[in-house]
């Protein structure tokens, strides 16, 4: 019979509304939390942080190729991956100087 009782006074204790309310607590800095980062990660898909806004305006009004390259025009603007090119080497391997021709 005496356990019945300190059973029963311990769920009492855990089942406290201070409990309660710290567990709510948590579950809110959680969700606000969860909240911002989503928030921030669309804002960085889209393009809409600093970062993005800088690069993009670094490089407005420049004429990029685009497209991919073959590696007989590679080797063309290259002059054969010419060592007189070479002006540097990269993560990925040597980095080439090329030659555009102009149309």
């Amino acid at each position: 019979m005496g356990k019945l009782l300190l059973r029963n006074s311990y769920l009492k204790v855990c089942c406290s509304g201070k409990k309660k309310g710290t567990v709510y607590v948590v579950v809110g800095v959680v969700g606000a939390s969860c909240l911002v980062a989503i928030i921030l990660g669309i804002l960085w898909w889209k393009g809409n942080l600093p970062g993005k806004l800088r690069r993009k305006r670094d490089v407005k009004g420049l004429d990029f190729p685009k497209g991919t390259f073959s590696l007989k025009q590679i080797r063309a603007a290259t002059n054969d991956f010419d060592a007189s090119n070479k002006i540097g080497e990269g993560g990925f391997g040597p980095v080439y100087k090329v030659l555009c021709k102009r149309s």
